[in-house]
């Protein structure tokens, strides 16, 4: 097993590379679509379709209306989803080495869990302590990481104020043009 858990580092690495390059050019190169996240999104609109197919007009309206807020928070979630995963695939095969990480003594534990554990501790910077990197390659990770959480977590504030206003602004685009047609 120890041979194949060095197959998670490139893994990892390749998931953290993909969370930044969908988070810049979703938010940071607006002029250039992000293929995932709007590959996410299509489906996410497909979905929410599909379910308003079967509704009443009233309801399907409702459903519909959901859609850019489930986007949004969908995108935000995918890319937190794909740091944390990305992180802890990193360090999965380390996490269980004295002489690279310091586990507080609670028992039998999971290697997987315990570096989704941590992974998930340094993104969102909470960093109850029990898990503690003891090398400096995992603690410039985990201080990486906690850098990628602010920073993603900051840009999801802005593209939710770049994308709100504009949702605003088509809405009452679309009513006026159906005013204009009723």
């Amino acid at each position: 097993m120890q041979g194949l858990a060095w197959l998670t580092v490139p893994i990892g690495l390749a998931l953290i590379g993909l969370a930044m390059l969908d988070v810049f050019l979703t938010v940071l190169h607006v002029q250039v679509e992000s293929p995932i996240s709007n590959q996410l999104n299509r489906r996410l609109w497909k979905l929410l379709l599909a379910i308003g197919r079967w509704l009443p007009a009233r309801a399907r309206d409702e459903v519909l209306g959901w859609g850019a807020p489930l986007m949004i928070g969908g995108i935000l979630v995918f890319w937190s989803i794909l740091y944390v995963v990305g992180f802890a695939l990193v360090y999965l095969p380390f996490i269980h080495d004295e002489g690279v990480f310091s586990l507080g003594d609670v028992g039998a534990r999971s290697a997987v869990g315990d570096a989704l554990y941590f992974s998930g501790l340094s993104f969102f910077t909470l960093g109850y302590g029990d898990i503690l990197p003891v090398h400096m390659i995992p603690r410039l990770l985990a201080i990486l990481e906690a850098a990628f959480g602010l920073t993603t977590l900051s840009f999801s504030v802005t593209y939710l104020l770049s994308v709100y206003p504009l949702i605003g602004r088509k809405m009452g685009l679309a009513e006026s043009l159906n005013q204009e047609t009723a």
